[in-house]
């Protein structure tokens, strides 16, 4: 099992939760829930445990989009889908 960080971009109030694009050095990823009390921050690592099956913390960036985001125990799924995004 691998341990990563990455940088990401949250667009909160999006329709759905995806992972978008990667735009320069950050992962840009639609979150459904608002910005504020840290729903979408809640969100996001939801969205990330689900996606990558893997244990996700924010260590920076709780207050504002740009968070930087450490993966636990990647597999070779989450890999896979992180190498789509040229991310590892």
């Amino acid at each position: 099992m691998k341990t990563i960080t990455i940088q990401v971009k949250i667009i909160p109030n999006s329709n759905k939760n995806e992972i978008v694009q990667l735009e320069k050095e950050f992962l840009k990823i639609k979150i459904k829930k608002p910005q504020k009390n840290q729903l979408a921050n809640k969100e996001l690592v939801s969205f990330l445990e689900k996606t990558f099956k893997a244990d996700i913390k924010i260590l920076k960036g709780k207050t504002i989009k740009k968070k930087l985001i450490l993966i636990k125990n990647l597999n070779k799924q989450s890999i896979d889908i992180l190498k789509k995004f040229s991310i590892i």
